[in-house]
């Protein structure tokens, strides 16, 4: 039986959903941290191997593996956001980053529906 869902385009469009919902994320944190540019970086780049894994290309498991480190990356960002939040009280860090880390989430599963995926 043939599957409803085309899995590439499942594992591309979670990636590229999880990126877009990180830079959403880090663009207010990054107007009080310069440190969260970094969990920017990460997240711009997974949004671009996303977009390569959509391409169909021979190259979509290399490129969502990349895309996998990156978005550990920008959760790792989120998470120290998070932890930050946690000791110093400030109304909207916590939760902020909290979706930052569900962010990471969504790229990974992503991932791992395409990694684990026929070749």
């Amino acid at each position: 039986m043939r599957a409803a869902v085309d899995r590439d385009r499942l594992a591309a469009s979670l990636v590229c959903t999880g990126a877009i919902l990180g830079l959403v994320v880090m663009t207010p944190i990054t107007l009080s941290f310069a440190f969260a540019l970094f969990g920017e970086i990460a997240f711009a780049l997974v949004l671009a191997l996303g977009l390569v894994v959509f391409s169909r290309r021979a190259i979509g498991r290399i490129a969502v593996a990349g895309a996998a480190l990156f978005a550990v990356f920008g959760g790792a960002v989120s998470v120290a956001f998070l932890l930050l939040g946690l000791i110093v009280p400030s109304g909207s860090l916590v939760p902020v980053s909290a979706v930052g880390v569900v962010a990471m989430g969504i790229s990974l599963v992503g991932s791992v529906v395409k990694i684990r995926g026929p070749p």
